[in-house]
């Protein structure tokens, strides 16, 4: 078997199985959480209930006020009845954002980050497809280039 394909299948095998464990890969696009997190960072987040949420814990979370998925640190938690309020900020940012959810919404907490790694997730748009599709592309190009 091609070392290509060999690996491209295993990191397949890997990224569906940390998905069926509950975890997903998030590409870093952007430098406000640096320098802990640097644009091209890939970070491996576990979702749990917001109620969950301590300070300290970097999350990624939808922003409404962006319509987009936003990872920054955690400054504070207040539950409020049923639902959870929390600010968070960028490391890099002078200023941060509060948010209200649902005690029991899931929101994304970075368990670690693989640095450098997201332009292959961003590329495949982070699919499982695309990734073999690529492996498929370059295997075949290897041997139409003898």
């Amino acid at each position: 078997m091609d070392t290509a394909l060999l690996v491209v299948l295993l990191a397949v095998v890997a990224v569906v199985g940390a998905g069926a464990a509950g975890f997903r890969l998030m590409a870093v696009r952007t430098g406000s959480m640096r320098p802990t997190l640097q644009p091209g960072d890939v970070i491996v987040s576990r979702y749990e209930p917001a109620a969950r949420l301590r300070r300290g814990e970097v999350v990624t979370f939808p922003d409404p006020g962006l319509a987009a998925m936003v990872t920054h640190r955690v400054v504070s938690v207040r539950v409020e009845g049923s639902s959870v309020l929390v600010t968070t900020k960028g490391d890099a940012n002078a200023t941060g954002e509060t948010w209200r959810v649902p005690g029991s919404k899931r929101i994304a907490r970075k368990v670690f980050r693989v640095p450098s790694l997201s332009g292959w997730v961003v590329w495949g748009g982070g699919s499982v497809v695309s990734a073999v599709v690529f492996a498929l592309v370059v295997r075949r190009r290897r041997r139409t280039a003898y």
